[in-house]
């Protein structure tokens, strides 16, 4: 059997997940973090809502991929 592709997101995402997906240091996502982007605290996890995280992407970075002043 042939296998398919993973083509869904999971709902949320750890701040190293995060970096490795947007191909960005760990230090440009805890700027997020620190620009507004909400974090949540699932046990000892601290995860982000992927939603949250494709709505808030073009209000911190430039279409250039220039964070926002």
């Amino acid at each position: 059997m042939a296998r398919t592709a993973r083509n869904l997101w999971p709902i949320m995402l750890s701040v190293s997940e995060l970096a490795a997906a947007m191909q960005v240091d760990r230090r440009a996502v805890y700027q997020m973090i620190d620009a507004g982007l909400p974090l949540y605290r699932i046990g000892t996890k601290h995860r982000m809502l992927t939603n949250e995280i494709l709505e808030f992407i073009p209000t911190f970075f430039k279409r250039d991929g220039r964070i926002k002043q």
